[in-house]
């Protein structure tokens, strides 16, 4: 028990330093849905929205020219 506690104030830290859920799990061997609830209130700052903005862009474009 005391151990998921680390593990969630740990990835509450990552996220607030703009990692992503997939970043985070690497670090924290948590399932995914897991991250998911834990995270659910923790907000980013505007830079890293931004930074995941961009990435998604990114992906969708590469994800239309390779249909």
């Amino acid at each position: 028990m005391i151990s998921k506690i680390k593990e969630k104030r740990k990835s509450i830290e990552l996220r607030k330093k703009g990692l992503s859920y997939n970043e985070i799990l690497k670090v924290v061997p948590v399932a995914k849905s897991t991250l998911s609830v834990w995270l659910r209130g923790v907000g980013l700052a505007k830079k890293y929205e931004q930074k995941f903005t961009e990435k998604r862009q990114q992906a969708q474009i590469k994800a239309q020219q390779n249909h």
